[in-house]
């Protein structure tokens, strides 16, 4: 049966299925296309940034490898530090301190506990300043190009996944021969002395873990990679930026969980890695993934805590 256009009800179909076919073809054009802007947008916001980076820093190797690196580790260094230092001397505002890890320990923070901290860590600080210093003739041998002109996005998350990769195994493994009994008593000890880690407290550790630890095994992976200065940059502010989360004490929605990190200063003996692929291998999990914090090991989005959406009444072990 035809209409008053003359068609039938087949060919309405027709004209109707092809109708949606352009439409989603036009659309994934405009999303093409849209994502095609978005990513020149990012890319020339980047490059103005460098560029103005390289007017205030200038284009030596001094400048590129010592005092770039340098303000980009304490920047990702102190400010998120001091950030969570806020919630954890006032235990305010609830809206963040309830996603607290360990809610029994450090809430609030002692001042004592908090000088006790500093007097550590600052002078680790000092020590990075010097050990990147005396570390800086590896980087100009390995001649880390510092062009105007950044890598392509191709380049830049290769680069980074080198770096990644690199620095899960060598933090894996030093992290762990710290922990045979004679290293542990007089070198690992005193970063375990906090069983319910602060952020600021990623630092606090003795001299030599600090240069082997949380200097080294993030310098030598893009030296190893020879990744671009840029790159180098996002990978120093990267691990700095996790390494403080992960001793952070908060696991917020939307963010990467520190749950198993958190776990480690707690047991001791189980979660050396960050990314958990390595202790999956060894079996330095087992006990972590009978808990009811590896449960909870995820990235979630309710404004509930975590804790309170997976309660330890669920048969998981729980501290």
């Amino acid at each position: 049966m035809k209409d008053i256009l003359g068609m039938s009800n087949m060919q309405w179909k027709g004209m109707i299925a092809v109708s949606v076919l352009l439409i989603a073809a036009g659309s994934q054009k405009v999303q093409s296309n849209l994502l095609q802007a978005a990513l020149a947008w990012i890319g020339s916001f980047f490059e103005s940034l460098w560029l103005k980076t390289l007017s205030i820093f200038g284009t030596t190797q001094f400048a590129m490898y010592y005092q770039l690196f340098l303000t980009v580790y304490f920047l990702c260094y102190w400010i998120p530090s001091c950030f969570y230092l806020v919630l954890d001397l006032t235990g305010k505002p609830l809206a963040l301190t309830k996603y607290k890890i360990q809610t029994d320990r450090n809430q609030p923070l002692s001042k004592e506990d908090l000088w006790k901290c500093l007097r550590v860590v600052i002078p680790n600080n000092v020590l990075v300043a010097l050990v990147v210093f005396l570390y800086f003739p590896v980087f100009c041998w390995r001649d880390l190009p510092f062009t105007e002109q950044l890598p392509n996005l191709l380049n830049l998350v290769a680069q980074l996944l080198g770096c990644v990769v690199l620095e899960e195994i060598m933090f894996y493994y030093v992290h762990r021969l710290l922990h045979i009994p004679f290293l542990y008593k007089h070198i690992h000890k005193v970063h375990h002395e906090w069983k319910a880690p602060i952020a600021v407290s990623a630092l606090y550790a003795h001299p030599l873990e600090d240069i082997m630890v949380n200097i080294l095994t993030v310098v030598i992976a893009p030296t190893i990679v020879r990744c671009h200065v840029f790159t180098t940059c996002v990978w120093i502010a990267m691990a700095t930026l996790n390494t403080v989360h992960a001793h952070s004490g908060y696991h917020f929605p939307g963010m990467p969980s520190p749950e198993s990190h958190d776990y480690h200063h707690v047991y001791i003996n189980q979660c050396y890695g960050f990314s958990g692929i390595l202790d999956h291998l060894h079996g330095t999990n087992m006990k972590f993934a009978k808990s009811v914090q590896s449960q909870r090991n995820k990235v979630f989005y309710s404004l509930t805590p975590i804790r309170k959406l997976i309660p330890a009444e669920n048969g998981r072990k729980q501290r």
